[in-house]
């Protein structure tokens, strides 16, 4: 299961709604979450990316545990 398959329900509905303004950014996103299962092997970048879109360095709280 991937990252972005285990974000929690509001952060995804949220990423749906940032999609809307800034659809590149949220590509890039999802691209990263679907290639990866765990959270300490995301990129430092989509970290960053999910800090603009979610207010938040603590990625580790948008994901349901395995």
């Amino acid at each position: 299961m991937n990252l972005l398959q285990r974000m929690k329900p509001h952060y995804k509905e949220e990423l749906e709604k940032w999609n809307l303004k800034i659809p590149d950014l949220v590509a890039r996103i999802c691209e990263d979450l679907e290639n990866e299962r765990f959270v300490h092997k995301l990129r430092y970048e989509t970290i960053i990316d999910l800090n603009f879109v979610f207010g938040s360095l603590d990625a580790f709280k948008f994901f349901e545990e395995l």
